[in-house]
């Protein structure tokens, strides 16, 4: 924990992702608790753009 691994894997996903012709968005959900989880998608640039149940971001 608190090494910045997790923060690391999910960038490498989203470059890897935006590299294939048809991506255009990355969407993700968090639980409404996680907040380790939502402060990872925030820096990796996330936004979130729909609340209910779960949070959903997209980058």
């Amino acid at each position: 924990e608190h090494n910045g691994y997790m923060t690391e894997t999910v960038q490498a996903f989203c470059n890897w992702a935006f590299k294939q012709d048809d991506v255009k968005h990355i969407i993700a959900e968090t639980d409404i608790d996680g907040a380790s989880s939502q402060r990872i998608l925030i820096r990796c640039g996330f936004k979130e753009y729909a609340r209910n149940d779960t949070i959903w971001w997209r980058l």
